[in-house]
């Protein structure tokens, strides 16, 4: 799980700092700055094991680095940093990785791995790629009697350093077992940046089927490519439904749950797949017809179930073409994913129902307080920022939620102004 989130010089931040939480709420206004969190995610998981940044992939395109870089930043790079914490079988490590880029491409990258109080052994990988020279060290302290040394043969790759044990030095005496536990640990925590990153899922901000019937895919869709074309993309998650019966009784029972439609899946003349729907009038239809809040849920949902234990699913906009009391109870699936298949949501959203059914499960003690954190985003004379709002355990946002509440008052003020402009305020008062 990410626990922390930085970003200098990247788009319209100067610095940002976030504390995800397991599931993180982004709110504020249009063009402040939220989508570019996500797509800063994005941008690494398509950059990984390559040597050049891909600032155009299957995930973001954001064209270039000039693009990439704030306007009007004293140096010509941008960083992006991020910490986090990582279950690998009964151990938990904790990680940090930093990564810079400027026109020439990757500048310098860093990481730390540790995993401490593991039996009396303290256990640590880091390595750097920088301007002038590429280092690496692995410090393995079986109770003082085993210390090992790493070499590396290349630090070039985005996120993923090729290492290989050189030798141990015994102090004491070690075992042939104690000797290959450390070979198969410096494995482990040299693969746990690599592995986290590859554990982040993302949702295309535009969802849904717009055709009957889609060509059958040769395989099923190991993971959601929100870059890819829209009608390639719903080919392949259409496919994926056919292929994979788990998958699809799992979003099944997850868009009954929350709109109350069903979908099924079929296979037409011609090779072709259909997605259906058991309407409300209890027959089947092609989803196309059904309405669209079911149909993008399909594509939100298949992420969620794909998101692998563990993983971060970050999403932009989920409540799109819901109705209120259907974003409420998208809400209370997001708290069950992410409590009891212990996957963390990053969300981009414009909807206090959301918000306000995510502070009803912390309310009801389904989601603790410190599991939930909220940021609100502004941009001010071009900089954009991030202020975490504080949860209380009753799920109340200290001092409310901006923008939200503001933009309620104000349309009611709005109409209030309206109806009295042509009638006295005593007969208004009056009215039933």
């Amino acid at each position: 799980m990410l626990t922390y989130i930085r970003l200098e010089d990247y788009k319209c931040f100067e610095v940002l700092e976030l504390q995800p939480r397991r599931i993180t709420v982004l709110i504020g206004p249009n063009g402040a700055g939220k989508s570019s969190v996500l797509q800063a995610l994005m941008f690494l998981r398509q950059s990984l094991g390559h040597e050049d940044p891909q600032w155009q992939g299957p995930f973001v395109n954001l064209v270039g680095f000039q693009q990439a870089l704030r306007s009007g930043a004293a140096e010509r790079e941008l960083a992006i940093e991020f910490w986090g914490a990582r279950d690998l079988d009964e151990d938990v490590f904790g990680f940090s990785y930093r990564t810079e880029f400027s026109d020439d491409g990757l500048s310098t990258h860093d990481a730390d791995i540790g995993l401490l109080d593991w039996g009396g052994r303290q256990l640590k990988v880091s390595w750097n790629r920088g301007e002038s020279e590429d280092r690496a060290s692995l410090d393995f302290d079986y109770r003082g009697r085993l210390q090992c040394e790493l070499s590396v043969d290349g630090l070039s790759a985005i996120g993923k350093p090729h290492g290989s044990l050189r030798s141990y030095r015994v102090i004491g005496s070690a075992s042939n077992e104690e000797s290959e536990e450390a070979i198969q640990t410096q494995r482990r925590l040299l693969a746990t940046i690599p592995d986290a990153i590859q554990s982040w899922r993302f949702g295309p901000p535009v969802r849904g089927f717009l055709q009957h019937g889609y060509e059958l895919a040769p395989s099923a869709l190991d993971e959601i490519h929100p870059a890819d074309s829209y009608d390639s993309l719903a080919s392949r998650i259409a496919s994926s439904l056919g292929y994979e019966d788990d998958a699809r009784d799992s979003v099944a029972a997850l868009t009954e749950r929350i709109t109350g439609v069903p979908i099924e899946h079929g296979l037409a003349e011609g090779r072709l797949v259909a997605v259906s729907a058991n309407g409300q009038m209890g027959r089947r239809i092609p989803i196309v017809n059904e309405g669209f809040g079911t149909n993008q849920l399909t594509f939100l949902m298949y992420q969620l179930v794909k998101t692998p234990e563990g993983g971060l699913a970050g999403i932009e906009e989920p409540e799109t073409h819901l109705h209120p009391k259907a974003i409420a109870k998208l809400g209370d699936v997001f708290v069950e994913i992410a409590t009891k298949e212990d996957k963390q949501l990053l969300l981009a959203t414009h909807s206090d129902h959301l918000l306000l059914s995510l502070l009803n499960n912390v309310a009801e003690r389904k989601l603790a307080a410190d599991d939930l954190a909220v940021y609100y985003f502004q941009l001010e004379d071009g900089k954009a920022t991030a202020n975490r709002q504080e949860v209380t355990e009753d799920g109340l946002v200290k001092g409310g939620l901006p923008g939200f509440f503001d933009a309620a008052l104000e349309a009611q003020r709005r109409h209030l102004d309206a109806v009295t402009k042509h009638q006295p305020i005593e007969a208004v008062a009056q009215q039933p």
